[in-house]
């Protein structure tokens, strides 16, 4: 019989784009982005 290649693996599905971090420059700054 033919050598027949096995299917190649499906590829990887994309990565979900990284969340924008949590950094709001306000007047009061501060962990948390502090309050407006």
């Amino acid at each position: 019989p033919p050598n027949i290649n096995p299917p190649p693996p499906p590829p990887p599905p994309p990565r979900p784009r990284a969340p924008p971090p949590p950094l709001v420059k306000t007047p009061r700054g501060g962990p948390g982005g502090g309050g407006l």
